[in-house]
C-alpha cells in the first residue's frame, strides 16, 4: 500500500482545504507541539476504517457547521483506490463511499469499512497495531516491567482476545453450573403428579356423563319450546293485525271527525258572507267625505309650524342712526397729535446727537494749554485763549442741555395726550361694532320673517276653500292646533274604516275557495265512513282478541321458563365439565413441564461438560499460539536487529515468555542495560516492527506502509545519526515510511518533508517542503 494524496476539510484543526501528494519512501511530518501533525496521520484511520480515538463530533473542526470532508488515494497491488468520508448535517450522519481505477464501489460507512478490510485483508484494529507504532509503545519493551510489557505485546498481536474468550468460557461454564444446581432444587415429585393426575382423570370422566344426561333433558326441552314460539309466533301475527286494524279504525274515525268539524266551520264561515257584503257597501259610502281630512291635515300642520315660529321670533327694535363724524374726527385729531410726536422724536434725536458732540468737544477742551495751537484751527493759544474756548464749549454744552430738557418734557405731554386720543378713538370704534353688529341681526330677523309670511301665503294658496284660508289667517295658534285635532279624528276614523273593509274584502275573496274546500269535504267524509264500514268487517272476521292472546301467552311463557331452567342446569353441568377438563390439561401440563425441565436439566449438564471442555481448549490454543509466536518475533527482530546494525552483534533474543530483550555479544548473552543509548533504540525499533510484520502475517494483509510517532524525541544527535540509518534499512521493507518528529533538524536529513504550522485560533495548515 502506497498513499499518493491526502485531503482534508474541516477536519480537526485543518479547517480550510488541504491537499498532500505523498511521494515514496521515506516522509518526515515535523512541526511545533501541538500543531496537528498526530491528526494529520490520524485521518489516514479515519478516512479508511471511521475509526477515531474521539466521538465524532469531536472530528468535524470546533465551532463549524460545513461538512467535515476526508479523502485518501492509494496504489496497492498494481491498483488505484480512493476512499472519502464526510460529516455532516447537526446530528454529524457519516456519509463514505469508495472507488477502485475510477469507477465507484460502495457507498455507505459500513460498506464501505468492508471493502477496505477485503482490499487490505485486515480490519482497523489490525491495521491499526501493524502500521502505526508509537514512542511509547517502542520504548515500553525496554522499560516496562514484564507483565506489563506481556500485555503490551499480546495486545498489539491481538491475542489478548483469546484471553477475553477463554475468560468468557469459564465465567459461563460457572454461572451455568450455578443454574442447573437451582434448578435441580425446583424439579418437581414425578411420582405424585402421576397420583394427581388419575384421581383429576375420574372426576373428568364423571363430570362428562353428568354433563351429556343433562344435555339431553335440555334438548327435549328446547324441542317443545321451540313449537310454543312457533304457535305464539303465529298468535303475535294476528294480534298484529288486530292491533293494525285498531289503529287504522281509530285513526279513520279521527280523520272523519276532524272532516265533519271543518266542514261545519266553513259552512258557518259561509253563511256570515251576505251580512258581510251589506256592511262593505256601507263602508265604501263613508270613504270619499273623509278622504281629503289627510290634505287638509298636511296643510293645517305646515301652516301651524310658520306661524308659531313666527310667533317665536325674538322682538327686537330698530337700531336707528350712528354719529360717524365724531368718529372721523377722533382719527384725524390723532394723527395730527402722532405727527407733532413724530417731528419732537426726531428733534430730540438730533438734539442728544449735538449734546454728544459738544459734550466731546468740552472734554478735548479741558486738556488745552497755552503751549499748544488749537487743534481744530492751528492758531496759537498764548494768553490763556484757551480759558475763552474752555468757556465757550461749557455754554455750548449748557445750551444743548436746556434744549434737550424743554423737548423731552414736551414730547411727554404729547405722549399722554396721544394716549387718551387713542383710548377715546377705542371705546368709539367699540360703539360702532355694537350698533354695526345689532343692526345686522336686526336685517336677519326682519329677512326671516319676510320668508316665513311668504311661506305662510304659499301654502294657503293650497286650499281650494279661500274662505276657509281667509279664517285661518285670523285664527291664534290655540284654535289651530284644534282645527288640527278634528282634522285628525277624520284621517284615524278613515284608517279604521278602511283596513275593516279591507278586512271584510279579503274574507269576501275566500268565498270561492270556501265552497270548493265544502264540496272536498263532503266527498272525503263519505270516503271515510265505508272505509270505516271495511274496517269493522275485516276485524270481526280475524276472530281474535286480547283475553285469547294473554292466555296463550302465558301458558308460552311457562314452557319458557322451564327450558330455561333445564338449559342453565346443563350449563353448570357443562361449565364443571370444562372445569375438569381444564384441570386435567393442566396436570398435564404440569407433568409435560417436569419432563421438560427434567429434559433441561441434562441438556444443561451437558452444556456445562461442553462450556468447560471449550474454555480448557481456548487455553490451550492461547498457550500454543504464544509459544509459535515467541519465536517467530524473535526470529524476525533479530534478522531485523542483523540489518539495522550491521550484524555488529551475534545477535537479538526475545524472551518468549517475558518478551524480554537480549543481545548476544561474542558468544555471550547481555541484558540491555549492557549497551549504549543506541543500540536499545534500535532493538526496540526492530521488535517493534516484527510485531508489525507479524500482525500482517496474522491477518493475511500486506500493507507496506509504517508511521513512527516521535521516535526521535528523546535522543541525543549520534541516537537520532542511528535511527536514521536504521530508517534508511527499512525501506527495503516498507515502500512508505511517515515519521512524525516535531524536531526540525530531522527534515534536512530525510529525503522528503512535510511541514504542519500552527494557525490562529487553534487552526493549522500544511505543505510538503522538499
Amino acid at each position: 500500500m502506497r498513499i499518493t494524496k491526502l485531503f482534508l476539510q474541516n477536519y480537526r484543526v485543518y479547517e480550510k482545504p488541504l491537499e498532500l501528494e505523498f511521494p515514496t519512501g521515506l516522509i518526515g511530518i515535523y512541526g511545533p507541539n501541538g500543531a496537528g501533525k498526530s491528526y494529520l496521520i490520524e485521518s489516514i484511520l479515519w478516512t479508511l476504517f471511521g475509526k477515531a480515538r474521539t466521538s465524532k463530533e469531536g472530528v468535524r473542526t470546533t465551532d463549524i457547521s460545513a461538512p467535515c470532508v476526508t479523502r485518501v488515494e492509494f496504489e496497492h497491488q498494481g491498483h488505484y483506490y480512493e476512499i472519502q468520508r464526510e460529516i455532516v448535517g447537526l446530528n454529524s450522519s457519516i456519509k463514505a463511499r469508495a472507488f477502485a481505477n475510477g469507477q465507484q464501489v460502495s457507498e455507505g460507512n459500513t460498506d464501505t469499512r468492508k471493502y477496505v478490510h477485503s482490499i487490505l485483508g485486515m480490519d482497523d484494529v489490525s491495521f491499526k497495531a501493524s502500521v502505526f507504532a508509537e514512542q511509547k509503545q517502542i520504548a515500553a519493551f525496554s522499560d516496562n516491567t514484564p507483565g506489563a510489557r506481556r500485555d503490551l505485546v499480546l495486545s498489539l498481536l491481538g491475542v489478548t482476545s483469546l484471553d477475553t474468550a477463554r475468560d468468557k468460557a469459564r465465567k459461563d461454564a460457572r454461572s451455568l453450573k450455578e443454574e442447573l444446581i437451582r434448578l435441580k432444587d425446583f424439579l418437581p415429585d414425578m411420582e405424585k403428579l402421576d397420583l394427581e393426575y388419575q384421581q383429576l382423570l375420574g372426576e373428568f370422566q364423571k363430570s362428562e356423563k353428568l354433563a351429556k344426561e343433562k344435555q339431553l333433558l335440555c334438548d327435549i326441552a328446547h324441542d317443545k319450546a321451540e313449537k310454543a314460539l312457533l304457535d305464539i309466533q303465529h298468535l303475535d301475527e294476528a294480534m298484529s293485525k288486530y292491533d293494525y286494524l285498531i289503529r287504522q279504525g281509530k285513526t279513520c274515525r279521527s280523520q272523519l271527525d276532524q272532516e265533519t268539524n271543518r266542514q261545519i266551520e266553513l259552512q258557518q264561515e259561509l253563511d256570515t258572507f251576505a251580512a258581510l257584503e251589506t256592511k262593505a257597501s256601507q263602508l265604501k259610502i263613508q270613504i270619499p267625505a273623509l278622504s281629503s281630512s289627510r290634505g287638509l291635515y298636511e296643510i293645517l300642520s305646515q301652516f301651524f309650524n310658520l306661524t308659531r315660529q313666527i310667533q317665536d321670533l325674538p322682538k327686537m327694535e330698530p337700531p336707528g342712526a350712528f354719529d360717524t363724524e365724531k368718529l372721523d374726527n377722533l382719527r384725524a385729531n390723532l394723527d395730527l397729535s402722532r405727527g407733532e410726536l413724530s417731528k419732537i422724536d426726531g428733534k430730540l434725536a438730533a438734539t442728544e446727537i449735538e449734546m454728544k458732540r459738544v459734550s466731546e468737544e468740552l472734554k478735548k477742551s479741558e486738556t488745552l494749554s497755552n503751549e499748544h495751537d488749537c487743534p481744530l484751527c492751528g492758531q496759537s493759544l498764548a494768553n490763556d485763549s484757551y480759558l475763552q474756548i474752555r468757556h465757550h464749549r461749557e455754554q455750548d454744552v449748557v445750551q444743548v442741555k436746556k434744549s434737550l430738557e424743554e423737548l423731552s418734557s414736551k414730547r411727554q405731554s404729547l405722549f399722554i395726550e396721544v394716549e387718551e386720543k387713542k383710548k377715546e378713538l377705542k371705546q368709539q370704534e367699540q360703539k360702532l361694532e355694537a350698533f354695526n353688529r345689532k343692526s345686522s341681526q336686526y336685517e336677519n330677523l326682519m329677512a326671516q320673517k319676510s320668508f316665513l309670511e311668504a311661506e305662510k301665503k304659499a301654502v294657503l294658496d293650497q286650499l281650494e276653500d279661500k274662505s276657509l284660508a281667509q279664517n285661518l289667517l285670523s285664527m291664534t295658534l290655540d284654535q289651530l292646533r284644534e282645527k288640527m285635532e278634528s282634522t285628525s279624528e277624520q284621517i284615524t276614523q278613515l284608517q279604521h274604516i278602511s283596513q275593516e273593509l279591507a278586512a271584510i274584502q279579503a274574507k269576501l275573496e275566500r268565498k270561492p275557495t270556501l265552497e270548493k274546500e265544502i264540496s272536498r269535504l263532503k266527498l272525503n267524509i263519505e270516503q271515510l265512513n265505508q272505509t270505516r264500514q271495511d274496517l269493522l268487517l275485516e276485524l270481526k272476521e280475524l276472530n281474535c282478541s286480547p283475553d285469547t292472546y294473554k292466555d296463550q301467552k302465558n301458558q308460552f311463557q311457562q314452557i319458557r321458563n322451564q327450558y330455561e331452567k333445564i338449559r342453565l342446569e346443563a350449563q353448570e353441568c357443562q361449565n364443571e365439565f370444562i372445569r375438569k377438563e381444564r384441570d386435567l390439561d393442566a396436570a398435564k401440563r404440569r407433568i409435560k413441564e417436569a419432563k421438560d425441565s427434567m429434559m433441561e436439566v441434562n441438556l444443561m449438564e451437558e452444556r456445562v461438560r461442553h462450556i468447560a471442555k471449550v474454555a480448557e481448549l481456548l487455553n490451550d490454543f492461547r498457550n500454543n499460539v504464544i509459544n509459535s509466536i515467541g519465536p517467530r518475533l524473535g526470529s524476525q527482530a533479530a534478522e531485523l536487529f542483523g540489518e539495522l546494525t550491521d550484524h555488529e552483534y551475534d545477535r537479538l533474543e526475545v524472551d518468549t515468555d517475558t518478551y524480554q530483550i537480549r543481545i548476544q555479544d561474542k558468544g555471550q548473552s547481555y541484558r540491555m542495560e549492557r549497551f549504549s543509548g543506541s543500540e536499545t533504540d534500535l532493538a526496540n525499533l526492530a521488535f517493534r516492527v516484527a510485531i508489525s510484520e507479524q500482525v500482517r502475517f496474522q491477518s493475511g494483509g500486506a500493507v507496506g506502509l509504517l508511521v513512527l510517532d516521535e521516535v526521535f524525541g528523546p535522543l541525543d544527535s549520534d541516537r537520532k545519526h542511528r535511527m536514521l540509518n536504521a530508517l534508511e534499512h527499512l525501506r527495503s521493507r516498507f515502500g512508505q515510511i511517515l515519521v512524525v518528529t516535531h524536531d526540525d533538524s530531522i527534515k534536512e536529513q530525510l529525503p522528503h518533508a512535510i511541514e504542519v504550522q500552527k494557525l490562529p485560533g487553534r487552526r493549522a495548515t500544511a505543505s510538503v517542503t522538499n
